[in-house]
């Protein structure tokens, strides 16, 4: 500010320096954010589960994959019947845990640690019946 004759005035070009830098701060942040921001996918293989009697190998081969896209920060679950979107969450120790609830309120979770070990639970009531299920594999992200 300039103080001539008591009056004060406004130097508009330092402002114009400050609405640049903020407007180039701002694109270099939204740029390399989004420029790192990237899809994986998560190929699942669970031979393993288990139910009220114990641990059994699967009889039949049970994959599930899920897409996590950086670039809108959701993920799906891939299946024979199309994709339904899951809630993604961050584990503290850099694995992640995916959710999904299905349209009649079934709750499964899937829980990948950051080596690739991964467990995936059901939790169904079908015709007032408990039908819960655990499965134990790993997950490979591509």
């Amino acid at each position: 500010m300039l103080n001539t004759n008591n009056k004060t005035t406004v130097n508009h070009n330092n402002y114009s320096h400050i609405k640049t830098f903020i407007i180039t701060a701002i694109l270099t942040l939204t740029i390399c954010s989004t420029g790192n921001a990237s899809s994986t996918t998560y190929y699942c293989n669970y031979p393993e589960y288990a139910s009220s009697d114990g641990v059994h190998k699967q009889k039949n081969k049970f994959e599930i994959n899920f897409l996590v896209n950086g670039k809108n920060e959701k993920s799906y679950l891939l299946g024979n019947n199309g994709s339904s979107e899951v809630a993604i969450i961050d584990n503290w120790d850099g694995g992640i845990t995916l959710i999904e609830i299905t349209a009649s309120g079934n709750v499964m979770t899937t829980v990948i640690s950051k080596n690739g070990k991964s467990v995936h639970s059901r939790a169904n009531s079908i015709a007032g019946e408990l039908v819960p299920s655990q499965h134990y594999g790993s997950c490979i992200a591509k």
